[in-house]
């Protein structure tokens, strides 16, 4: 059964795969690098990710995976709005590439053979690095990019709904709702040999990059059908997609065999099977139609000693609740592209003196719980955001923390902290990371209660270091550790 989401639009280019229907040849063009890991024997990063998401009927599945490797950042929200790079580029691609154009970007949105391209990771990040995007708040994802929500900010609402946008109208969308994305020069995007060693991204995983985005070549009837299909691991319950869910295999005129039984044979002749297939010495005979065979955009998260775990957007309840696991074999043969972001940009403030007062006092500020746990010793990270178009002007933020073990035990103190957000041209949602005791005390189960203390600067001390001026206090939430299985935003508690 074909899964009820959409993926990619258009097959890969022809230098990446060829897909005959004749059967006999399915020729990865890949160059494999074979080299002995020397990275950790498991890297597993589920906990650092937003919630899984359901991208639905919808070929937004690379919008879905670069916002997703975005709110692995702090100071970024846990949802991040898909629908407005989509339908920027559904409804307005060629005003887009133009504007980035002349405001100094390189963009290629509006080439022919990228236009249905939606499982392509390159194509959507000039939107976030030029345009950027909101929190999913303002403007939820909608199968139309012309539907919107109720709720949705009126001059949003407009901009949606012109037939052609100015240059001076992106600008104002950037400058409005774009307060999230990719900041300049921060991102590499992988293709060929690089792309198609699993050891470039175990590094990078291994080495503390809690995603890396990649696109791959599947057949869609074949990854719905991943609990039933998927090979089985030494871990109960762990499926791995593999090879065998493109075609079935044979070498030497023999039988048609599923991919466990040649890579058997492979084995027992002593040679490689992704060589064996890449040189032709393995045929190939495809599962279904061409139709089947699409581009579809994923987070690796994390690997073991026989592929990649993988962040999908199609719901928890496809998976293991959302996630599955990609051999090293499916990697070498079908990865189309990979994006890594180095770092999130989050736009300058409202630096509006006689708003600033007001808007501290008044702003929607959310608190981001976030456990970097690899190992036994995990660590923490604290940040905050404001669900607002745009940030006021604060300067300092004050993290307090207690716990509890009962609701009718007292709250303890864990540790009181300020930290500065950046400068008005450089946001970094003000990170506070820990481990330690501190991290021990957050990871066990109880209740945590969080507040924050917003500042702006002050006078200078006897120590010549600026001495924060706080504004307002916001108590957030309690919830209990044993809960967060990703990175969360808190709410304030109701008064």
């Amino acid at each position: 059964m074909i899964p009820q989401h959409t993926l990619g639009a258009v097959h890969p280019p022809s230098h990446i795969l060829r897909l005959e229907r004749s059967g006999r040849a399915l020729v990865a063009a890949v160059s494999l690098m074979l080299s002995v890991s020397t990275a950790l024997a498991q890297v597993d990063w589920r906990a650092a990710q937003s919630p899984v998401k359901d991208q639905g009927r919808r070929g937004t599945c690379a919008a879905f995976a670069i916002c997703g490797l975005l709110e692995t950042f702090p100071g970024i929200p846990t949802d991040l709005s898909e629908q407005l790079p989509y339908a920027t580029w559904q409804l307005h691609r060629n005003e887009v590439e133009n504007w980035i154009g002349e405001i100094g970007g390189e963009v290629q949105l509006a080439s022919p053979a990228r236009l249905g391209a939606d499982h392509l990771l390159d194509v959507y990040t000039p939107l976030l690095t030029f345009l950027g995007t909101c929190p999913e708040s303002f403007l939820p994802c909608d199968p139309d990019p012309r539907q919107v929500a109720a709720g949705v900010p009126a001059d949003l609402k407009q901009f949606l709904e012109r037939a052609e946008v100015t240059p001076k109208d992106l600008a104002a969308l950037r400058d409005g709702y774009g307060k999230y994305g990719i900041s300049p020069h921060a991102t590499k995007v992988y293709t060929g040999d690089e792309l198609r060693d699993p050891e470039t991204f175990k590094r990078l995983l291994g080495a503390g990059s809690h995603a890396v985005a990649v696109s791959y070549l599947v057949h869609a009837p074949s990854w719905a059908n991943v609990a039933s299909v998927g090979m089985t691991g030494t871990v109960e319950g762990r499926r791995y997609i593999h090879p065998g869910m493109m075609a079935r295999f044979r070498r030497d005129e023999g039988e048609w065999l599923p991919y466990e039984e040649m890579l058997r044979v492979c084995e027992g002749a002593e040679v490689d099977f992704a060589h064996e297939l890449r040189v032709g010495f393995i045929e190939t005979q495809p599962l279904g139609g061409q139709e089947e065979y699409v581009g579809h955009a994923v987070l690796l998260v994390g690997y073991d000693d026989r592929g990649f775990l993988a962040k999908n957007s199609w719901g928890t309840g496809w998976g293991e609740s959302g996630y599955c696991w990609i051999t090293f074999d499916y990697h070498r043969l079908h990865a189309i592209q990979a994006l890594q972001i180095q770092q999130a940009s989050i736009r300058a403030p409202n630096v509006d003196p006689f708003e600033r007062t007001a808007r501290i006092r008044d702003g929607k500020f959310r608190v981001k719980v976030q456990k970097l746990a690899l190992g036994r010793r995990p660590r923490f990270v604290l940040s905050t955001w404001m669900d607002e178009p745009r940030d006021c002007d604060y300067r300092f933020v004050e993290y307090t923390a207690e716990r509890r073990d009962r609701d009718d035990a007292p709250w303890e103190l864990v540790f009181t902290r300020h930290v500065q957000e950046g400068s008005s041209q450089s946001r970094n949602g003000a990170p506070f990371y820990f481990g330690a005791g501190a991290a021990v005390a957050f990871d066990r189960p109880g209740q945590v209660r969080l507040s924050i203390r917003i500042g702006t600067e002050g006078l200078k001390g006897a120590d010549g270091r600026e001495q924060p001026m706080w504004h307002r206090r916001v108590v957030f939430e309690p919830y209990d550790p044993a809960t967060l299985t990703s990175c969360r935003d808190l709410h304030p508690a109701a008064k």
